[in-house]
């Protein structure tokens, strides 16, 4: 009952709640009366923005002024290691699992190789892990291996890098130079490390940068930083000889002198760099690794140490062996973590706490309030954590306890985002957020004599600490694009997967030519991809490989890139079909053995132009029969033996039967019959395949392709088999092709009583289906495709709601879609599959998202948890305006049957309310799109957004009303923790005793929650059009390009071109008018009256036309989008001046915003539209763009003309 809780101030808002609450009832946990970091790693820092080089200024600024230097460090891919010394080993959101057992084994053969021969690695180990402990250190390692995921490669060997070393004791990091110098004290593998403090070394250095940014590897990178440096600290571990030549990129940090004089400071580097040269002379790159120098040294010598003396790729293969590839990096931790303990005698054991028996916010609140008996430490980070929770960030606390009663929590960032949101709230006193941040709950009172004052701490989170992560090309295309994509060619096939690497590409700022480099690539990595993930012909795949995933990846990426370049793969045919093949069905190939059917399918292949291949018919999903039918889709054959019988086949006939087509190849009965062996049992098998309901079967003899040695012959035409290749080429041409436009799919992340079948009401289809007609008819009046608006009820459907959408889509992927159904956060991860390739759009009502911050939960029992703390994107306005809705239905009015007949109708309400536990106002739709986008959908990047209250203030909710409403969620909580339906009565009778309360309330304040109900059809008209305003900007229907293939390739620029001999016809007759223009093309050495073209050899531009939009500035979505609807369109052009030097001459144009048909035209995205008319030999035409500054600066003419010169040109693409 809302009595056992304190009062609260009443409003909207319900962080309402009081902060200190009587929890004296509740089970005692350990007395924390302390807070104190454990490890710790540099807070995030984003990639350089190419549009905005602010931090790149920054530096050379500083560089310049002479304040400081800049130094650059390699960039190696692998997983964050965290040491605080002894056992006290943390990965980036955990502990003691597989990446930590790995990483302690590795550091421990790292100290042994590097002190061989001259100390002993173990006693170095020790007195290093000594230090650590008693500084309260934390040193960060990039641990890189083959054997705990897949990054940009596979390395050479398996190995750690230092790359920070953190000093809790005063939260701050150590300066490159300090770590330098502690790794070269203990011989810890540091990174590689070059200097620049000139300013021409660091113009230098970021123009290297660019010039590599989209070929960079490691070798030609490393050498050309060497080039351009002025001092170079070498590393143990050389990127080339132990990672390999792909390098993720660089990291550029800015360095202040502090004082200190330059020549000191380059002094200091300078002793580093001849120190970290004699370490590596001592320790060379071709010493053995640790496993190795024990193999080859004196065996009997380190045998009892096995940490040392165990390879882990063993380990790993030996695994893999065992029990494949399931749970492999778990199991593979397990065997290290045996062989750790099997080295020491004493090991450190921790058990993970239950999430419910810790709340760590609260506990950070409780020890602020003790105010001055905190030490600052402790007060920082718990005023960390109540920043978080204020600003409801997305943020775990798992608690973890060691069996020598040590308590510590790791604090786990679930969205990179929040870095960047607590960074722009922090003030100059707040401690930064880590990454890989772990902190000690302690039972004692921090000594206050060890804990600086806040004037002495270095906060490192000042102007100063300019840092630049700058990623290159190669690397990121293996892992965002070949790795990354998996799921989305998985989900979507191939043609999505080149759209999404293309977004990829546009998205990092890459030129047009790296973007032609890589189509290829891309294009065959997704058909490879499909072809392993679809259980294709197996002949095709090298069965050795593991699951193709993005944990194995690599494997499967250096197999493909062999076939790649020496242009083996074996799968052509499946490429070929989206460029040749027009075919729009399915053939499915039937002969008394397989590969005699795999041979025939591959005729029927090549004679319809490369259609693709399935080998397992069992295999065949819905997905591959809608495809089939896409305008690129270019068919489907497969292929089975007459014995397997068409029982797997059979469950699509229903619906897909009409696009099917059966060749029986020598299965006539004569042929069975023949046959001594199980007769009867075949003759039945084929007429079980006879009697199949599809569009068409045809038996054709062996004879018809085979000569007497069963060996297929190069075709001679026989009159059976015309027949058959007649019939099949007539039955797909009578297949209707799919509108494969992209669609949209538009769904309400919303509480039942929302309104959401109001706004996609009978009346609002009607209208919206008329707003579809009238745009489909000014946006592409040659289509004979009308886009179908398609409203699916949720409370309608008997199936599974999401399935039945997934196929309505494919049947029909250019519709408008409006899934009117309540889709929580559960479902949106759902979305992209059911989408499609299409867009996915949310509907967000207006004023509705503000955070609910519920304090409290009650049990099933009734008992009360005080400390527990939950929030909800929704007002509680919100709740109570569609609670009110819901229990006003009168009964039987509802199709779901949710109105007030249903006893348990508000306990629905509230716990749907509830699904949305733990999720933000401020990441609402952030949260909406990275599900979205992470299960390899297309998000929208704004939602319909729709009144849902009315224009006025909200008042604040009568406090009999809010009370009912926030311990219904209270009580929820609690059942939700339990794992119990709230919704059911059974459970207990507080339930029902809720549920009366909430209905007494509702009704007692009726008028009130209704009257904040905003106008309904201002509502619908909104709905109405900021969805069709959607479909709008998502018309990519390209309805000119009729050939398949046009479609699959990237467009390069959108065009208006104009005829070469329109263009010369124009300028003759203003060079008779204008003399002077004459003049001026003489000088260039065209004469406007010779003819112009290939054979003339003047300079002349063959292809005049205007650019409107260019791939490197604009995404292939939004060109189509744009200019789409107009392709092919007439479009009005006039001239009104010549541009010209010895270099280049252009005509600066303005073009009509109105084709001659009627279609709108948007404007060139060129700052100076024009067309290029001359170019010098070894003048690029995209010069044209600088003439005018180059007038003003007067190194290039301009002639007006007294009247615009008007001719007309064709909207077209041209294709890379």
């Amino acid at each position: 009952p809302s009595s056992e809780f304190p009062d609260r101030k009443r409003g909207r808002d319900v962080d309402e709640i009081s902060e200190s609450l009587d929890c004296s009832h509740l089970a005692k946990k350990p007395s924390i009366q302390s807070l104190s970091l454990e490890a710790i790693f540099h807070p995030k820092f984003e990639n350089e923005n190419r549009e905005v080089k602010s931090i790149r200024n920054e530096m050379k600024e500083k560089v310049n002024a002479g304040k400081g230097y800049l130094e650059v460090s390699l960039k190696h891919s692998g997983n964050l290691l965290l040491w605080s010394g002894s056992q006290r080993y943390y990965s980036k959101n955990s502990t003691s699992n597989a990446f930590t057992y790995v990483g302690e084994l590795l550091l421990r053969q790292h100290f042994f190789r590097s002190w061989y021969g001259s100390k002993s690695g173990e006693e170095m180990y020790q007195e290093c892990s000594a230090f650590v402990e008693m500084n309260r250190l934390t040193l960060a390692f990039e641990a890189v291996t083959s054997i705990l995921g897949h990054h940009g490669d596979l390395p050479k060997k398996d190995f750690l890098i230092l790359t920070a070393v953190a000093d809790r004791s005063v939260s701050r990091f150590y300066t490159t130079v300090e770590v330098l110098e502690f790794a070269q004290r203990y011989r810890l593998p540091h990174n590689d490390l070059w200097i620049h403090t000139t300013s021409k070394a660091v113009d230098q250095l970021f123009t290297l940068y660019d010039s590599i940014r989209e070929t960079g590897y490691a070798g030609e990178t490393i050498n050309a930083l060497i080039s351009v440096c002025d001092s170079h600290v070498i590393s143990m571990y050389p990127h080339v000889d132990f990672q390999g030549e792909i390098l993720e990129g660089i990291v550029i940090r800015y360095v202040s002198f502090n004082g200190i004089e330059m020549a000191e400071c380059l002094k200091r580097l300078d002793l580093l760099a001849g120190a970290s040269t004699a370490i590596l002379k001592e320790v060379p790159v071709n010493l053995p690794m640790a496993f190795e120098l024990i193999q080859h040294g004196d065996k009997n010598q380190f045998l009892e140490k096995k940490v040392i003396s165990t390879n882990v790729r063993e380990v790993y293969n030996s695994c893999i062996d065992k029990e494949g590839y399931k749970n492999l990096t778990t199991r593979v931790g397990d065997v290290i973590n045996d062989i750790l303990k099997a080295t020491d005698s004493l090991r450190r054991t921790t058990i993970r706490d239950p999430v419910k028996d810790w709340d760590i916010p609260q506990l950070a609140n409780s020890i602020l309030n003790l105010n001055s008996s905190v030490d600052e430490e402790t007060k920082r980070i718990a005023t960390l954590i109540t920043k978080l929770d204020k600003m409801n960030a997305s943020v775990r606390y798992p608690v973890f306890q060691e069996n020598n009663g040590r308590i510590y929590c790791l604090l786990h960032v679930l969205h990179d985002k929040t870095f960047l949101k607590y960074q722009k709230k922090m003030t100059s006193h707040d401690m930064n957020l880590y990454r890989g941040f772990c902190f000690e709950l302690n039972t004692e009172k921090a000594a206050k004599s060890s804990v600086k004052a806040p004037s002495q701490i270095n906060f490192d989170n000042g102007k100063e600490n300019l840092m630049l992560k700058m990623k290159l090309l190669p690397y990121m295309v293996r892992t965002f694009c070949c790795r990354n994509g998996i799921r989305t060619i998985s989900l979507n096939g191939p043609a999505a997967f080149e759209n999404y690497t293309l977004k990829m590409m546009n998205s990092w700022q890459i030129s047009t030519e790296a973007k032609s480099k890589w189509q290829d690539f891309f294009r065959s990595w997704g058909h490879y991809v499909h072809h392993v993930l679809s259980g294709a012909d197996k002949s095709y795949i090298d069965t050795s490989l593991p699951p193709l995933t993005d944990q194995f990846y690599l494997n499967h990426l250096e197999y493909f890139i062999q076939l790649f370049k020496k242009n083996q793969l074996k799968f052509d045919n499946i490429s070929q079909s989206h460029d040749s093949s027009n075919y729009k069905a399915m053939i499915l190939v039937v002969a008394r053995e397989k590969e005699m059917a795999l041979q025939v399918a591959k005729f029927f292949s090549d004679k319809f132009g490369g259609v693709y291949l399935h080998d397992d018919i069992s295999k065949i999903t819905e997905a591959h029969l809608i495809n089939m039918r896409v305008p690129q889709g270019g068919g489907l054959i497969a292929y089975a033996s007459m014995e397997e019988g068409p029982k797997t086949i059979k469950r699509h006939v229903k619906i897909y039967g009409k696009y099917m087509s059966i060749i029986l190849f020598g299965c006539d009965n004569e042929s069975i019959e023949s046959s001594s062996e199980n007769r009867d049992r075949l003759l039945g098998v084929a007429n079980s395949w006879r009697k199949l309901r599809v569009g068409l079967i045809k038996e054709v003899s062996i004879a018809s392709l085979y000569d007497n040695s069963n060996t297929i012959r190069e075709y001679q035409p026989t009159e059976e088999m015309d027949d058959a290749l007649m019939s099949l080429s007539t039955f797909s041409s009578n297949v209707p092709a799919l509108d494969n436009r992209e669609g949209v799919l538009v769904f309400f992340p919303c509480i039942p009583g929302s309104g959401k079948s109001t706004l996609s009401s009978p009346a609002s289809r009607y209208t919206m289906k008329e707003m579809l007609s009238a745009l489909e008819n000014v946006a592409a009046k040659q289509s004979s495709n009308e886009r179908k608006l398609i409203v699916l009820v949720g409370d309608e459907v008997k199936q599974k709601y999401w399935p039945e959408v997934k196929k309505m889509r494919a049947e029909n992927p250019s519709s408008l879609f409006v899934a009117d159904k309540n889709t929580p956060p559960m479902a949106w991860g759902a979305l992209s599959d059911s989408a499609g390739h299409g867009i996915i759009v949310p509907v967000l009502y207006k004023k509705t998202l503000s955070t609910t911050r519920i304090i409290g939960s009650v049990s099933s029992a009734g008992e009360i948890d005080c400390k527990k703390c939950h929030y909800y994107p929704f007002s509680l306005h919100y709740l109570a305006l569609c609670l009110a809705r819901v229990l006003t239905r009168l009964a039987g009015t509802h199709i779901g049957g949710l109105d007030n007949s249903l006893k348990n109708a508000a306990m629905i309400m509230i716990n749907f309310f509830g699904f949305y536990q733990n999720v933000s106002a401020e990441d609402f739709f952030d949260t909406i799109k990275l599900k979205i986008e992470r299960s390899g959908g297309n998000c929208c990047s704004r939602a319909v957004k729709v009144d849902f209250f009315t224009p006025d203030a909200l008042p604040d909710l009568p406090s009999e009303l809010s009370d009912a409403l926030v311990d219904a969620l209270r009580l929820r909580h609690g059942y939700n923790a339990e794992k119990k339906d709230i919704t059911k009565f059974s459970c207990t009778p507080n339930v029902e005793a809720m549920e009366q309360r909430l209905r007494t309330v509702v009704s007692k304040y009726e008028s009130f929650i209704l009257g904040l109900t905003a106008d309904e059809g201002k509502s619908r008209k909104d709905f109405m059009n900021e969805v069709v305003d959607i479909v709008r900007f998502s018309n990519v229907s390209n309805v000119n390009l009729t050939k398949a293939k046009e479609e699959q390739r990237t467009i390069k620029i959108v065009s208006v071109d104009v005829s070469l001999s329109t263009l010369q016809n124009v300028i003759k007759d203003a060079a008779r008018r204008q003399p002077e223009i004459d003049k001026a093309l003489r000088s260039l050495g065209v004469d406007v009256d010779a003819p112009w073209g290939k054979k003339c050899n003047n300079g002349v531009v063959e292809t005049p036309h205007v650019t409107m939009a260019h791939c490197s500035d604009v995404s292939q979505t939004e060109m189509k989008t744009r200019f789409a609807p107009g392709l092919g369109n007439t479009i009005g052009i006039s001239s009104t001046s010549l541009f010209w030097n010895e270099d280049i001459a252009a005509l600066a144009v303005e073009v009509a915003s109105i084709s001659r048909e009627g279609s709108e035209i948007p404007p060139s995205a060129n700052n100076f539209v024009h067309i290029t008319l001359w170019k010098g030999e070894t003048i690029q035409a995209s010069s044209s763009n600088k003439l005018p500054s180059l007038v003003e600066e007067g190194r290039a003419s301009k002639i007006d003309f007294p009247g615009p010169l008007s001719f007309q040109g064709k909207l077209t693409f041209w294709h890379n």
